[in-house]
C-alpha cells in the first residue's frame, strides 16, 4: 500500500510540475469561464457544468495521453512490466492521481464561479450522492478513454493531436457548452452518449436547474459506467499489446 501512495504522489507532483497540464487543463477552463462571465453572467449557471466537462477532459484526452505515450517511449511502462507492479496496477495509479487532481480543479472553477459570477445552485438533493457517482464515473470514462489514445499513438504529438480532436469534437458537438438541439436527430442519438455530454447533462439537472428524474440519472449512470468498462478493458489490452511491441 505505501508503494502505491507514493507512485500516486510521485504522478500527482509531477502533474502540478507541468506546466502545459496546467495550462490546459485548470487555466483555459477558467480562461473560458471568465469570458463568458464578464460578458453575460446569466450564462454562467449553464455553460459551469460544461467548464468543469472541458477541464476533466483536458486533463484525461490530452494530458493523459501524452504523458503515458512519454513514459512508453522512455521504456518506463516496460520496465514497469518486470516489477512487482502490473501494468494495471500503475494505470490504477495514474487513475487516482488524476482523479486528485480534477476534484482540485473542480472546487477551484466552482468557488470561482460561486464568488464572482454568483453561481446559483438549484439542488435535486434526492440524487446529490447519485451526483458524486457520476462525477466519479465520468472522470474514470475519459481517462480510460485517454488510456486508448495512449495505446493508439504512435508518439506524444500524435497523442496530443488524436486528444484534442475528441476533445473538440465532444466539445462543440456533445451539448457541453453549446446546446445540441440543433443537431440532425442521428447526430444527437449518438451525442447523447459522449461522457462529456452525459456528465454535463447530471450536472446540470442535478446540481443548476433541479430537474434531475430517476429516468435520466439511470441513463446517465449506466452509461458512463459502460464507457468506464469498455474503454479500462480496451486501454489496458491495447496499452499493453503497444508496450511489448515497442
Amino acid at each position: 500500500m505505501k508503494r502505491y501512495i507514493n507512485i500516486i504522489r510521485l504522478l500527482l507532483l509531477n502533474e502540478i510540475r507541468n506546466r502545459e497540464a496546467m495550462i490546459f487543463s485548470l487555466l483555459l477552463p477558467l480562461a473560458i469561464l471568465i469570458l463568458i462571465g464578464e460578458s453575460d453572467k446569466t450564462q454562467v449557471n449553464y455553460v459551469y457544468a460544461g467548464i468543469i466537462c472541458i477541464a476533466f477532459g483536458s486533463m484525461a484526452l490530452v494530458g493523459v495521453p501524452s504523458q503515458l505515450t512519454n513514459y512508453r517511449e522512455n521504456g518506463i511502462l516496460k520496465r514497469v512490466k518486470l516489477t512487482e507492479l502490473s501494468l494495471g496496477d500503475f494505470l490504477g495509479c495514474v487513475y487516482t492521481a488524476q482523479v486528485v487532481f480534477m476534484i482540485i480543479q473542480a472546487v477551484i472553477i466552482t468557488i470561482v464561479a460561486k464568488i464572482v459570477y454568483n453561481l446559483k445552485f438549484d439542488f435535486t438533493h434526492y440524487f446529490l450522492l447519485g451526483m458524486g457517482l457520476q462525477i466519479i464515473l465520468g472522470m474514470l470514462a475519459l481517462l480510460s478513454i485517454g488510456v486508448v489514445i495512449a495505446a493508439l499513438s504512435k508518439n506524444t504529438r500524435a497523442a496530443s493531436t488524436i486528444g484534442n480532436t475528441v476533445i473538440v469534437t465532444m466539445l462543440f458537438v456533445g451539448n457541453t457548452l453549446f446546446p445540441s438541439t440543433g443537431w440532425p436527430k442521428a447526430v444527437k442519438n449518438v451525442v447523447k452518449f459522449f461522457p462529456m455530454n452525459t456528465l454535463g447533462d447530471g450536472i446540470r439537472r442535478t446540481l443548476i436547474n433541479n430537474s434531475q428524474t430517476m429516468n435520466h440519472f439511470m441513463f446517465q449512470t449506466f452509461s458512463l459506467a459502460a464507457c468506464v468498462l469498455i474503454f479500462s478493458v480496451a486501454g489496458l489490452y491495447l496499452l499493453n499489446k503497444s508496450v511489448i511491441n515497442h
